[in-house]
């Protein structure tokens, strides 16, 4: 067993994604001798803010003395001779001898679960018994984390010395001692995990895992392992320290995971996580992910991340299902309402930055889509963190690139709709990317099967970026108001007009589906409060409609418009003058 995490999802993949902005991050130099842009690079500033999980853990515990029934994790100290470990914990001593070695620990309450036990430790030094807490009921979508408040526990299990790490008991001791509850102690041990133990690539790769002691103690020791390995450490730390955690096994979307494989109880398990309970929820742990991931060339890269603590079931389910056996799968998946293998199967697998920005995938949340003789539309939204930017790649099944079998349309920040039109039956490779909160990744990963092309099928202009404004958009004194990024015409009359704050300087490009240039078609003209674009469109089919707007002394890509003339037209072209018409009209 040892799935580990793609670098698809992680910062490898964000890396091949910035190899790809081309048409991402537009700063665009007009060569005025030809219709061409050249694009280079230029980092957008826009001001998000990032949220991990959409939960909320709270951190306040009711502390009873009392012998609280009611309470799952009660648990009864009794003190001798007034003996402390530290100020959170009540340790109970006989005669100035050890500490109580006899901790019962019950958990109950948890209707959901059957996995609630109860643990008894004989002849092992008491290491943290909390004071008695009253844990109330919430909700898997109201728990929240904010990671700055782990700050300092995170330095704690970060500067953890070399002595402590001789045996589970010493370590968990040290990792537990400055923390206030339990939700402290399970970052602790995430944190020290995530950064000491590495992957062991060579056994995953040379299929030895068998050979490897997964054991927590054996973890310890050689401080490298694969999923099973992790899991067990987590989960031993957990016992020593009377937290309720749980061991789950199952099927991952890891590193080996291609879109379109199919998973079935008949297979072999492929990973190892953990579930822990903290204030009466339960969350999963995932520290093998949470550690890194592996990249192409097989080998770890260590790349801590927060993202897998205490991740929320409705995030988890995208990759990972339960299966220590078929009657546990569902109560495991820790949902409302459990779904099978087979949905699991066909689900997406999103980006670990999709799912912590909130991206949503209403439209097809299954990963292979059928197409027949029709286009198919795509819809993404991320309203919790708008996108700075967006485009695609689509490929056919020999990896050649169909750039003008899509297209990309976003009318605001918050949504965006790719649609494909593949031009012969096939299987074929959709990826969305984007840019978040100055971050970019590949949001998710399509299977488009076309099982009969689109009739009389016309391709779009080669853009693998989006048609609608781009960032610069309003800084170059253009207004928002009535501005689409999509329009039709019967004609090939076609007239933008877009109001302005001040009298920026542009640039306009017309272009059809074949990328040949219509500037003899075109013509602008510009006011002190608007600017307006006039073209004449000779043929049936589609246009690009590309305007530049200077901005520190260069020209960049401002606003692009999908245009369609569904008739023919008998229009003349505008005469050539390189000069403008009015005192302010520019002619291109």
């Amino acid at each position: 067993m040892g799935c580990v995490s793609s670098s698809s999802s992680g910062t490898e993949q964000s890396n091949k994604v910035k190899n790809q902005q081309v048409v991402l991050k537009q700063e665009v130099g007009v060569n005025y001798n030809s219709t061409t842009a050249v694009v280079k690079s230029k980092n957008v500033h826009v001001s998000l803010v990032k949220t991990n999980n959409d939960q909320s853990l709270s951190q306040d515990r009711t502390t009873s003395t009392n012998n609280d029934q009611s309470v799952s994790q009660d648990r009864t100290t009794s003190t001798n001779n007034d003996q402390s470990l530290s100020q959170d914990r009540t340790t109970s001593t006989n005669n100035d001898q050890s500490l109580s070695q006899d901790r019962t620990t019950t958990t109950n309450n948890d209707q959901s679960l059957s996995q609630d036990q109860t643990t008894s430790t004989k002849n092992d030094q008491s290491l943290y018994q909390r004071r008695t807490t009253t844990i109330s009921k919430v909700k898997s979508q109201d728990l929240k984390l904010n990671f700055n408040d782990f700050k300092d526990i995170d330095e704690h299990a970060r500067q953890t010395p070399r002595s402590v790490e001789e045996s589970i008991e010493t370590l968990a001791k040290y990792l537990a001692k400055p923390a206030k509850n339990d939700l402290e102690v399970v970052r602790a041990l995430y944190v020290w995990i995530c950064e000491n133990i590495r992957y062991d690539t060579n056994a995953y790769f040379s299929k030895n895992v068998a050979s490897l002691d997964t054991s927590g103690n054996g973890v310890l020791t050689s401080k490298s392992s694969v999923c099973a390995g992790y899991a067990n450490l987590f989960e031993s730390l957990c016992q020593t320290l009377g937290i309720t955690c749980k061991n789950i096994s199952g099927y991952a979307k890891g590193y080996s995971y291609k879109p379109g494989d199919v998973i079935t109880f008949y297979q072999k398990t492929n990973h190892a996580w953990n579930a822990v309970r903290l204030n009466g929820v339960w969350r999963f742990i995932e520290t093998t992910w949470g550690a890194g991931h592996v990249g192409k060339n097989q080998q770890f890269i260590k790349e801590f991340n927060n993202f897998f603590f205490l991740t929320s079931p409705e995030n988890f389910i995208y990759d990972h299902f339960p299966c220590n056996n078929i009657e546990e799968s569902k109560q495991w998946q820790l949902l409302e309402k459990p779904i099978s293998i087979e949905e699991y199967t066909r689900k997406i697998r999103p980006s670990k930055e999709a799912k912590q920005y909130g991206v949503k995938f209403s439209s097809h949340p299954h990963e292979i889509i059928l197409v027949n003789s029709s286009p198919c539309t795509i819809i993404v939204e991320s309203s919790a963190n708008p996108f700075q930017d967006c485009w695609f790649d689509f490929y056919d099944d020999k990896g050649s690139k169909c750039t003008d079998a899509a297209i990309m349309i976003c009318e605001g920040s918050e949504e965006c709709k790719t649609t494909v039109r593949p031009p012969y039956r096939g299987k074929y490779t959709l990826c969305l990317h984007a840019i978040i909160n100055h971050e970019s990744t590949t949001l998710v990963e399509y299977i488009i099967n076309c099982g009969t092309a689109e009739p009389n099928w016309k391709p779009f202009p080669k853009h693998t970026g989006h048609y609608g404004i781009n960032p610069d958009f309003t800084d170059s004194g253009l207004e928002t108001s009535c501005i689409k990024p999509f329009y039709e015409c019967k004609d090939g009359n076609f007239h933008l007009s877009l109001k302005t704050s001040s009298t920026p300087e542009v640039l306009v490009q017309l272009h059809d589906a074949e990328n040949v240039d219509h500037k003899e078609n075109l013509l602008v003209e510009q006011t002190d409060t608007s600017i307006n674009i006039r073209s004449r469109l000779l043929n049936k089919g589609y246009y690009k409609l590309e305007l530049f707007s200077k901005v520190d002394e260069k020209y960049t890509l401002a606003y692009t418009v999908l245009i369609l003339n569904t008739g023919e037209s008998d229009w003349k072209p505008f005469p050539k003058n390189t000069g403008h018409y009015g005192s302010k009209a520019r002619f291109y």
